[in-house]
């Protein structure tokens, strides 16, 4: 169907149409109040045939360990015996430990929960487990707190969510005024943003009816992006049809808006569409969930503006330039004669606007040169989080490290059992070297080279002579395929995400220097690399097709080849320059010092 067709349906059934879109407005709505679920959690699996993820994976099937899974308590007192019953008791937990206090002032007690169970089923029972320790502390005056992976992650996700809210309203208050600035009318001012805020809770309503999963990035990206869109689109088409319809009746002025307007938007909706789409090429579930996340958003935006928008333009065209007195005074301000002069100043100059613009957007993009992408992980949690001043007790009491340790699997074959003499030396010459770095606190494995060598060879030649009588060391599987064994790295400051990459990059090198071992990193900061690696790794293919493809586009829409190739060069330069401008921000030090910019904000940009 036609545009102009649609018009012609719309002016027929404009007041059945209304009532149907508000009905269902009236159901997402009570949709969303009523349903006290969380929105459903997309996977979080990282790049799935990385190398830290075959890690991951092989960790919870030989040992039954989940790292992400482990949480730690930390108690400024002993923690009482009916608070380690009931931990003990508690659903999912299937490990309770305490741990030896190092330097007297708080007591640990680690936490395994069951390895089965999601990431995100394990983040869902912090809040239950606090309110727990909340009711301990109340009762026996020993201050506790959690933390952890999941707790950082918890915290973070709540901050998020705080700032999201504060972020959205303040946006849309800021929208709201320039729109009134621009259309000198509050009720006109008043449809983008209700375009904008429609497709947010559209968006929200449309996840959980076809059970897309979120995540507190895909959470943060859908509402810039709505926003943006939806009152981009509505800007664009109110502007057009105020300016139509002073010259035109409403039916053709709606006609007008939507042949011209409307087309333009739908293009610019398939323009990002196309991109995205693109995006899906790295095999990163938290990348393909969040790219499902923003096709939605693009297309309820664009739906919203050619739909829902001119059956609210029919019914409010009487109402567009209210209050009156108000529209009077701010239209006395503007000055269409200012933009006149600059307009006519620049086509009148092209040559030197030209040349001054793009000297302008590549100084700003300079600094890009200098980019370095990071992983903030659990540094993004807040100052006052329970989970980070609970961390900050642990490294207090000389530990730290063992919260998030980096995993090194060691595989050896059939033949070459781990516990051999030979196999025992190179695992205690890569113990003995890995904890020598200033990165590392401590190392735990079958070996420490706080014992000799020759000890740890008599220990396990002895274990052998046992068979199967021997006691299974923890840290030691034994397949059909061979052996596997765990060495736990543990670091200084797990906040220090710059030192982890550099623990990350010795044991890589290690491994080339010492063929003799078959090395695989992972944990928790080396998966967040992998993830980081395989976004970009396929990055020179994805930028080729997004440019043809937006070429081919714009094209069929402009009819022209060169009008595409200049639009092309007028959006790469200033996005060139965003990324520039980041840079100086966050890496540079200009508003926040960051060790980077964090990984998905120049793909998403």
């Amino acid at each position: 169907m036609k545009l102009t067709h649609w018009i012609q349906v719309l002016m027929r059934t404009r007041r059945f149409g209304l009532l149907v879109l508000l009905l269902i407005w009236g159901l997402g709505v009570s949709l969303l109040v009523l349903d006290k679920r969380p929105l459903p959690r997309m996977g979080s699996q990282g790049a799935r045939h990385s190398e830290p993820t075959r890690v991951h994976n092989l960790v919870q099937q030989h040992f039954a360990m989940r790292q992400e899974n482990a949480l730690v308590l930390v108690s400024a007192g002993v923690p009482p015996p009916q608070l380690l019953e009931q931990l003990r008791a508690y659903p999912d937990i299937t490990l309770v430990r305490e741990m030896p206090s190092r330097k007297g002032r708080h007591h640990l007690v680690y936490l395994q929960m069951d390895p089965n169970i999601s990431v995100f089923e394990a983040e869902s029972h912090v809040p239950r487990l606090r309110e727990l320790l909340a009711r301990s502390s109340a009762s026996s005056g020993v201050k506790t707190w959690l933390t952890g992976q999941q707790a950082f992650l918890y915290d973070m996700g709540q901050a998020g969510k705080k700032d999201t809210a504060r972020t959205e309203g303040l946006g849309l208050l800021l929208a709201f005024a320039v729109l009134v600035g621009c259309f000198g009318s509050l009720s006109a001012a008043a449809l983008p943003i209700g375009l904008g805020i429609t497709t947010l809770m559209g968006t929200q309503v449309m996840i959980r009816v076809l059970g897309l999963g979120t995540s507190q990035t895909s959470i943060i990206l859908n509402s810039m992006v709505g926003l943006g869109l939806a009152i981009d689109y509505a800007l664009f088409m109110v502007s057009r049809y105020r300016e139509e319809r002073s010259r035109h009746d409403m039916e053709t002025a709606l006609q007008i808006m939507l042949r011209h307007t409307g087309r333009t938007v739908l293009y610019s909706a398939a323009v990002m569409i196309t991109a995205l789409l693109i995006l899906l090429i790295p095999d990163v579930d938290a990348l393909r969930g969040t790219v499902m996340n923003l096709l939605l958003v693009v297309i309820l935006a664009a739906a919203n503006a050619v739909i829902l928008l001119p059956l609210l333009l029919a019914f409010l065209d009487p109402w567009l330039d209210r209050p009156r007195w108000l529209s009077r005074w701010i239209l006395r301000w503007h000055s269409e004669n200012r933009w006149r002069l600059l307009a006519r100043h620049v086509t009148g100059h092209p040559i030197r606007y030209a040349l001054l613009s793009t000297a302008i957007l590549l100084a700003l993009a300079w600094p890009l040169g200098s980019i370095r992408l990071w992983e903030p992980m659990q540094t993004m949690a807040p100052a006052e989080s329970q989970s980070l001043q609970g961390f900050e007790a642990l490294a207090a009491e000389g530990w730290g490290g063992e919260v998030l340790p980096i995993q090194i699997l060691i595989e050896s074959p059939a033949d070459q059992p781990l516990t051999s003499p030979e196999q025992i030396a190179r695992l205690y010459a890569l113990t003995t070297a890995l904890e020598a770095l200033p990165e590392v606190a401590s190392v735990q494995g079958l070996v420490h080279p706080s014992e000799p060598l020759r000890n740890w060879q008599s220990l396990y030649g002895s274990l052998g002579a046992l068979g199967a009588f021997a006691p299974q060391h923890p840290l030691l599987r034994s397949t059909p395929s061979g052996d596997l064994t765990l060495v736990h790295a543990h670091l200084h400051d797990i906040m220090d995400i710059p030192s982890a990459y550099r623990v990350l990059a010795w044991i890589q090198d290690y491994e080339r220097a010492h063929p003799g071992l078959e090395l695989s990193v992972g944990g928790i900061a080396a998966r967040a690399r992998g993830f980081t690696h395989e976004m970009y790794r396929h990055l020179p293919l994805m930028l080729v097709l997004i440019m043809v493809s937006i070429l081919a586009l714009l094209s069929v829409y402009l009819k022209s080849i060169v009008l595409p190739l200049k639009a092309g060069i007028m959006n790469f330069l200033p996005i060139l320059s965003a990324f520039g401008i980041l840079v100086w921000a966050f890496q540079w030090g200009g508003l926040i010092q960051s060790p980077g910019v964090t990984n998905i904000v120049p793909l998403t940009l």
